[in-house]
């Protein structure tokens, strides 16, 4: 398989759920603000300040919590460069260079998917294409699958 047109190199696709979204972010201000005014409320005779740090601290961890599982639990990302195409997750890096893929098939069954095949592997490796969002999912089938397709 060639190589996709230098308007294709150096593109990522990473899903939506790689992502830190909004809902965490609102999440972790809420448990802000409610930890703040709780620990406002029982240490009564202390300064504001501790209630502030009671309340960001809380905050802070919730995000931590929210980024690991997030970074644990995300699909696969996807990088198109010159050297080949790069399929990437938090455990592994699959590195298939231009010259030694020998087919991308796209199927749909249960979930739209992947297979890339290479020259050198029996098994291909699949790439979940229903994790991504539509533009970037469009933008994946125009770069790598034939104009027939």
């Amino acid at each position: 398989m060639s190589q996709p047109s230098a308007t294709h190199a150096h593109k990522r696709f990473t899903p939506p759920a790689a992502r830190i979204n909004a809902t965490g972010a609102v999440v972790c201000v809420i448990v802000a603000i409610a930890l703040t005014a709780f620990s406002w409320l029982f240490f009564e005779t202390s300064s504001p300040t501790l209630a502030l740090a009671a309340g960001t601290s809380g905050g802070g961890l919730v995000l931590v919590a929210i980024n690991w599982y997030r970074r644990k639990n995300c699909p696969p990302s996807l990088l198109l460069d010159p050297t080949g195409v790069v399929i990437e997750d938090r455990h592994e890096r699959i590195i298939i260079p231009w010259e030694e893929l020998a087919d991308v098939r796209h199927v749909v069954e249960e979930v739209e998917r992947l297979e890339f095949r290479s020259k050198f592997s029996p098994e291909p490796f699949v790439l979940v294409v229903d994790n991504f969002s539509r533009e970037q999912a469009d933008e994946i089938r125009r770069s790598l699958l034939p104009k027939a397709a």
